[in-house]
């Protein structure tokens, strides 16, 4: 039911932002979804190693019609038995199995747990690229617009000029197949933003038709943040914060 109700989600915002994009994976990615799933279960599977069995009380009682008793003093044509077992519960705690149980079940909730977070910080990194990669391909068809806009004028700039006896028609010729390229771009860049928006969408768990919606295009203004980039400090943040060069 939580993973049905994380999927029913609002719409993306109007304009998202880099920060929005990875707030929102974490909120509705799938694959952490499923990661998430994972970890209930192995936290499940602990429960039930840690548990204990219950002891189980069993009791029969059966009559032989047949049988007269009264050919046996002593004898009694009903029969009936107790039984109270342990289904293993005593030789588990003295054997040491329920221990070796509960120790492999919380260390499968420790890999559940680390294999999530590696999952976060492969897949956040997936999506800050696929943002990046929609707010380029925004700004490529901006380009292409002013581009095609530009050569539209010149070409019609050129068609007046041809009325008037200017330009010959070799040279309007040159300047509508110019147009043409330049809004065949605009075309391709129109593709582009599409297919980086889709890509965008899924990796944030959107699962039906792909909303409408426009990436910040003042992240490359900003500055860059003051980080330490030298090999030395990238590979002691990477030993810290690695959850898979942890489970090493």
């Amino acid at each position: 039911m939580h993973l049905l109700a994380a999927l029913a989600v609002a719409a993306l915002p109007t304009v998202l932002t880099i920060d929005d994009a990875v707030r929102i994976f974490r909120e509705r990615g799938f694959d952490l979804l499923i990661a998430d799933a994972q970890i209930a279960a192995a936290e499940g599977d602990a429960t039930v190693a840690a548990a204990i069995a219950n002891p189980q009380l069993g009791a029969t009682v059966g009559r032989s019609f047949d049988y007269d008793a009264r050919a046996c003093p002593g004898c009694s044509a009903t029969a009936w038995s107790v039984a109270l077992t342990d289904p293993s519960a005593l030789s588990d705690l003295i054997t040491g199995k329920r221990g070796l149980r509960t120790d492999v079940a919380r260390s499968a909730v420790t890999a559940a747990r680390r294999s999530r977070d590696d999952a976060l910080r492969t897949l956040s990194l997936q999506v800050r690229q696929a943002f990046l990669d929609a707010v380029l391909q925004q700004a490529q068809l901006g380009l292409a617009r002013e581009l095609a806009e530009s050569t539209e004028r010149t070409r019609a700039l050129d068609q007046r000029r041809l009325e008037s006896g200017a330009v010959s028609e070799a040279e309007l010729a040159r300047a509508e197949v110019a147009a043409l390229q330049a809004q065949q771009g605009v075309d391709l860049g129109e593709q582009a933003l599409i297919a980086a928006r889709l890509q965008l969408a899924f990796l944030l768990g959107v699962r039906e038709a792909a909303p409408d919606f426009a990436v910040d295009s003042t992240l490359f203004e900003r500055a860059l943040p003051e980080t330490d980039l030298s090999v030395e400090a990238l590979s002691a943040e990477a030993l810290e914060e690695r959850p898979d060069l942890l489970a090493d």
